[in-house]
């Protein structure tokens, strides 16, 4: 591997990071490094002197590290997203396999993207959630929408008690909101409705999707 994309890859983990302690504008970081990374294997496919190859390899990386940051934050399409990454990494082992291309720098950081995304795909979301959006949040006490989609994540997972108590934490962010007029966000009162709505649902068993 280059020293560029070392460095690359570098700000990604650090893009993770900042998603972990749900720091201002990290998507925005994260998709920046993804398309930094894009821009440079293709400018690297048109030269010379290229390793068509590693070059390949790298953009199934960046395929892969997409997937992660779509579990990580529930993109809707991430299951479609995860499904073209399989086939295309089979495509491309096939491709390596053939011309004694399979260990490579490249191959293996592929490889263990692959690995952790899969890891993080296999945990149970609720507990991915809690990780990183609750556990590190530097502002856990006032994020009251992130306590609300952690208790419907609970809820959909069957622990009922945990999400009624998530719901109630999330009551309580949205209450030291309402009392602090500077962290407020001007809609907090329309908000505790739809958590009290959230709460009946979670006690009744009805909860059908967490808007």
């Amino acid at each position: 591997m280059k020293k560029g994309e070392v460095f690359i890859y570098s700000l990604f983990a650090i893009g993770i990071l900042l998603k972990v302690f749900k720091l201002p504008m990290h998507t925005v970081f994260i998709l920046v490094t993804l398309l930094t990374l894009i821009i440079y294997y293709t400018v690297s496919f048109f030269r010379k002197n290229k390793d068509t190859y590693s070059l390949l390899t790298g953009f199934v990386t960046v395929l892969w590290l997409f997937c992660l940051l779509a579990i990580l934050k529930h993109f809707s399409f991430q299951k479609i997203t995860f499904v073209i990454a399989i086939f295309i990494s089979i495509a491309l082992a096939l491709l390596l396999y053939k011309n004694n291309k399979l260990i490579s720098g490249n191959s293996v950081l592929c490889a263990a993207v692959i690995v952790v995304t899969l890891f993080v795909k296999l945990l149970p979301t609720h507990h991915t959630y809690y990780v990183t959006n609750i556990k590190f949040n530097y502002e856990i006490e006032n994020d009251y929408s992130s306590w609300d989609r952690y208790s419907w994540f609970l809820y959909t997972a069957g622990h009922k008690e945990d999400a009624l108590l998530a719901n109630t934490n999330a009551r309580k962010a949205l209450e030291n909101g309402l009392s602090n007029p500077i962290q407020s966000h001007g809609h907090e009162k329309e908000y505790m409705t739809i958590l009290e709505e959230h709460r009946l649902a979670i006690e009744q068993g009805n909860w059908k999707k967490n808007n």
